[in-house]
């Protein structure tokens, strides 16, 4: 995923695509960022927990075709990220509805 600015021409040249750019700015943001708000926060957290022991491909961090303890660990590595490359990046949530990450991770029963 890359955060576009600018205006990008791109044209096919026989068999190769070619383009002309303005800026480009690769997304930055360390792993853990599950639901894309481009903070590593809270709410990746629960998404974990929310997905917990399935494939679904949005919380699996890894691409090893199961949300579990190394996914988890990626959120809780990057906890409190933001991406800096994004203009007015929300600020990270550390709580919801009470519960912090450290009751997230009992609650999934990681040591």
């Amino acid at each position: 995923m890359f955060i576009y600015i600018g205006t990008l021409k791109v044209f096919k040249d026989g068999k190769t695509i070619r383009g002309e750019k303005d800026s480009l700015l690769t997304r930055s943001l360390k792993a853990g960022d599950v639901n894309g708000d481009n903070v590593i926060d809270i709410m990746d957290a629960l998404a974990i927990q929310t997905y917990w022991e399935t494939n679904k491909r949005s919380a699996d961090i890894n691409f090893d075709g199961n949300v579990d303890a190394k996914d988890f660990a990626f959120v809780e590595k990057n906890f409190g990220l933001q991406n800096h490359v994004v203009p007015n990046a929300p600020t990270p949530k550390k709580k919801y509805k009470g519960l912090t990450l450290a009751d997230i991770k009992k609650e999934l029963g990681i040591q």
